[in-house]
């Protein structure tokens, strides 16, 4: 699996009971339903990510924010028919049950979570960009320096937390979309989307546990008005794949150093650490295979 594909929540299955009826027997079983753990990042906690992420930052949103997400969403789902199943299937699941709503938020606010430290490396390089993908930016927004303008300005908008996703759709449109509380991009739950009228899923190398044939769920919920006209006047696909998100949480810039107020500042910070060469293989994973291609 290509770095930048891989979620850092990894779904284990639940032992299958023992023949022996002990006590013991029930408590082992009990102590190994790790269902989802957090796999390790692949750069150094200790050494941070620049300005942006520095290593108590970092600990912060990898270690104490993710991994508290996680037992949460163990803890929610176990002796539930959502124990068993993998992390995308457990979000879809619980999206259709008004009594998993605290399974969905966790599972949904972990899965963007992974996304987001996935999409960023200690040594990174703008160079690292796709031609493709350079291509595209040049072609809808001018320059990279303008598609980073959009990105800022979209974000000083959000008055709520959430994440702000650089997408794609199948052929090759970019936008810019937040998302609000536990909203992801792989559930259509439109209360917590600021588009309009799309389909969201996510490419499917971005998790290594997600079927092929996964489709997005419709919740059935009312769109929300959108954060403004231009957002809704995007040439949006029918289907949009995340590139890459950032948090729009107070504990990410906050734990960073930058003060209630520093969040502008502090997503000045993250250019410099996005990972080009992730970005660059989720937006070819949204391109469909060229003719005689598979």
């Amino acid at each position: 699996m290509l770095r930048g594909h891989v979620s850092l929540v990894q779904w284990r299955p639940r032992r299958l009971p023992t023949a022996s009826n002990s006590l013991w027997g029930r408590v082992l079983q009990n102590n190994r339903r790790a269902l989802h753990t957090v796999r390790p990042l692949p750069y150094s906690v200790e050494e941070g990510l620049g300005r942006f992420m520095p290593p108590q930052a970092l600990k912060t949103v990898a270690v104490d924010y993710l991994g508290g997400l996680v037992e949460r969403l163990n803890n929610e789902i176990r002796d539930t028919e959502l124990e068993n199943k993998k992390l995308v299937d457990v979000i879809i699941g619980a999206a259709q049950q008004e009594n998993q709503v605290l399974a969905f938020n966790y599972g949904s606010l972990a899965l963007n979570t992974s996304f987001f430290l996935r999409q960023l490396y200690s040594e990174t390089h703008e160079r690292s960009m796709s031609y493709d993908l350079r291509t595209a930016i040049r072609t809808q927004y001018g320059s990279l320096a303008q598609l980073k303008s959009a990105f800022m300005g979209a974000a000083s908008g959000m008055f709520s937390s959430g994440f702000l996703w650089l997408v794609s759709d199948s052929r090759g449109n970019m936008g810019i979309v937040p998302t609000f509380g536990p909203g992801t991009l792989l559930i259509r739950s439109r209360s917590h989307l600021a588009a309009s009228d799309a389909d969201f899923k996510r490419p499917r190398s971005i998790l290594d546990d997600v079927d092929a044939d996964v489709n997005p769920v419709d919740t059935g919920i009312p769109a929300q008005t959108a954060l403004s006209d231009k957002l809704t006047a995007l040439n949006y696909g029918d289907v949009l794949y995340p590139l890459l998100c950032v948090p729009i949480y107070e504990h990410a810039w906050m734990s960073a150093g930058f003060g209630v107020w520093g969040r502008e500042e502090w997503l000045r910070h993250m250019w410099s650490v996005v990972d080009w060469a992730a970005v660059s293989q989720n937006y070819t994973a949204a391109q469909p295979p060229a003719p005689g291609k598979k």
